[in-house]
């Protein structure tokens, strides 16, 4: 059996484009928890005073030098229908990001139908070799989606449904530091399922929160869907860090959320009914038209 080699090309891509979303738009990543058809991760918007806006894009990212072969204005970016029709309908917004690691060049374009040409065998996507993934590509961005409070809720559920579906039936606990001195407050959310105390936990959540939230504010933020109390009151590591250890569990909403997922992909068939005809008099009928 050949040995098998880590190539480093994918996570250098990411790194990248947490990097870029981190330090240069000042935005929140999170990187996929879940194995998803076609997502890495997601971004999320963030106001002039450090606050979540609820503002969430999909990210794809693909890396490696060959994508950019080629002397084009743009670069093209082949992919199969079934992923193409999954970015166009997704609940967020899509965006592909191309990086090339020699030279550490990233480009972006949508992700959907408006921006992809049929060929003869598959689709593609121009991505403008101009198109850079940089602090200028926020005003894009926004531009592009509107939203409030609701919608974020709705696209969080959306979003995490795949995760969600982790919490059922489990026993599952959040772990939240809170640098209690530091500009820099909170710095992950980490999940772990079965035992709180477990060294590793089975999901990390990066977050980069300098705003003046508490644990609650950040729950319903990033965690809507779950309900929660506390599993033993929070610990103090010498004056730096409180440690908020939570018992956590899917709130009715979210249970009532992955029912209908089930019942949308899978709807029941609804037999026909002789008396379906004669529910309503022909005279009534009529006069309904």
């Amino acid at each position: 059996m050949p040995r098998r080699t880590f190539d480093p090309t994918e996570r250098i891509g990411v790194n990248a484009v947490e990097r870029i979303v981190t330090k240069d738009f000042n935005w929140i990543w999170r990187e996929q928890q879940v194995a998803d058809f076609g997502v890495d991760g997601q971004i999320e918007a963030v106001d002039p005073d450090g606050r979540p806006t609820g503002q969430l894009f999909a990210v794809q990212i693909k890396s490696g030098p060959s994508y950019f072969r080629g002397t084009g204005e743009t670069i093209p970016f082949y992919v199969d229908e079934d992923h193409l029709k999954y970015w166009d309908q997704h609940a967020l917004p899509v965006i592909l990001v191309l990086h090339n690691p020699e030279d550490g060049q990233t480009v972006w374009q949508w992700a959907d139908l408006k921006t992809a040409r049929a060929t003869s065998e598959r689709w593609c996507i121009d991505v403008p070799r101009s198109k850079v993934f940089t602090a200028e590509t926020k005003a894009e961005l926004q531009d592009q989606v509107w939203s409030d409070d609701s919608v974020g809720r709705r696209r969080r559920f959306a979003f995490d449904r795949q995760l969600m579906k982790e919490f059922e039936g489990r026993d599952a606990f959040v772990t939240i530091d809170k640098w209690v001195n530091k500009s820099l407050r909170f710095r992950g959310i980490e999940v772990r399922f079965d035992d709180p105390d477990k060294q590793l936990p089975d999901y990390k959540i990066p977050i980069m929160a300098t705003w003046d939230y508490e644990i609650s504010d950040l729950m319903q933020h990033f965690l809507p869907w779950l309900q929660y109390e506390y599993y033993e009151e929070p610990e103090d590591v010498a004056g730096e860090v409180e440690g908020h250890v939570l018992t956590v569990w899917l709130s009715k909403p979210a249970k009532a959320f992955l029912e209908l997922e089930v019942f949308f992909g899978n709807p029941p068939e609804v037999p026909e009914s002789e008396d379906d005809e004669r529910s309503m008099p022909n005279e009534d009928w009529d006069e309904r038209q």
